[in-house]
């Protein structure tokens, strides 16, 4: 009895608001150290950019309160960021904001 070749078949699905959450809650103590070093902790900062099909991140800009280097050390987060690959690009708002104790 011959056997027939097994193909593999990868469905790639958008990514999710969870798959989102799930990268950028790793990163959330370099937002922090962006925010002290700026001198900025209670600002608040949006950042929009756009995952590629294979996971990595464009357009980032940062945008809000804040100063000039407080938004290029956020955006610099986000285009280090890698997410799981999906069948489309995705793009996102995702607004930051460090709540310090007493703030």
């Amino acid at each position: 009895m011959s056997q027939l070749p097994v193909q593999l078949l990868i469905v790639l699905l958008a990514l999710t608001a969870a798959d989102i959450r799930k990268v950028t809650k790793k990163h959330v103590p370099e937002f922090g150290v962006c925010f002290q070093k700026h001198g900025d902790v209670n600002a608040r900062v949006d950042v929009d950019f756009t995952i590629k099909k294979d996971g990595t991140t464009t357009e980032v800009t940062a945008s809000g309160e804040g100063n000039a280097g407080l938004h290029a050390c956020l955006a610099g987060v986000f285009k280090r960021m890698q997410f799981p690959a999906s069948s489309t690009e995705t793009k996102v708002h995702y607004p930051v904001h460090i709540i310090t104790a007493g703030g």
